[in-house]
């Protein structure tokens, strides 16, 4: 049976409203790669510096007394001092650079966030930072990858570093944004609280609307 103009505007509605429920749980889930270094990598020791790295392509990380050159990116600790370290892990990461502050959670971070400093040999070095005290503080990172070097990927990690006696450096957790777009410091794959209430939303209505539709056509 065709439905009249009347009948099939609300077949439009919930048609649009479910392409859009399935719009936005796509978006909610994608293409952010989250790791919770479950337990911490780290180390910690009466001498300095100690560090705490991770690759985001493999998925390696390391912790110790020493730089580990396979790991692309680390926050290494010394005594009064932070240090940034960059380092590039052959055939993975050709690029690497960080931001020389911590951000705030939910700050986007993209290519206009801030100042970046890059670091394209392996195992070079950058001090960013004059302090090495922090309690899970998000640090924005970048990278680019043999795979692509023309695109920055871009990521946030979670480290904790003592500069005092026993230095230490952790890190806690990471994520990064596999298609070039930017991401929100602190955002993992799941939904945020807002996006999971809005795909209930419009789940709730897209259903209103396919109740209206069999009511109208069963009148007929």
């Amino acid at each position: 049976m065709k439905l009249s103009p009347e009948r099939n505007s609300p077949l439009k509605l919930a048609s649009g409203l479910g392409a859009a429920l399935a719009f936005l749980t796509t978006e909610a889930v994608a293409a952010i790669q989250y790791v919770d270094t479950n337990p911490d990598v780290g180390a910690s020791n009466s001498l300095d510096p100690v560090f705490a790295g991770f690759n985001p392509i493999t998925g390696e990380t390391s912790g110790s007394l020493g730089f580990n050159p396979s790991v692309a990116i680390a926050l290494v600790t010394n005594a009064c001092t932070g240090s940034l370290y960059f380092g590039c892990s052959p055939g993975t990461i050709t690029s690497v650079g960080f931001l020389n502050t911590p951000l705030t959670a939910n700050t986007v971070i993209n290519a206009s966030t801030g100042s970046w400093v890059d670091s394209t040999s392996s195992g070079s070095t950058v001090t960013l930072l004059s302090v090495g005290n922090y309690s899970n503080a998000l640090f924005a990172y970048r990278f680019k990858t043999t795979a692509d070097a023309n695109t920055y990927l871009y990521g946030w990690a979670e480290f904790s570093s003592n500069s005092l006696s026993p230095t230490s450096a952790t890190l806690h957790a990471y994520a990064y944004e596999d298609t070039g777009a930017g991401i929100a410091a602190g955002a993992t794959a799941i939904p945020e609280p807002g996006a999971t209430a809005a795909i209930f939303g419009l789940a709730a209505l897209a259903l209103i609307g396919f109740r209206r539709i069999r009511q109208r056509t069963s009148r007929a």
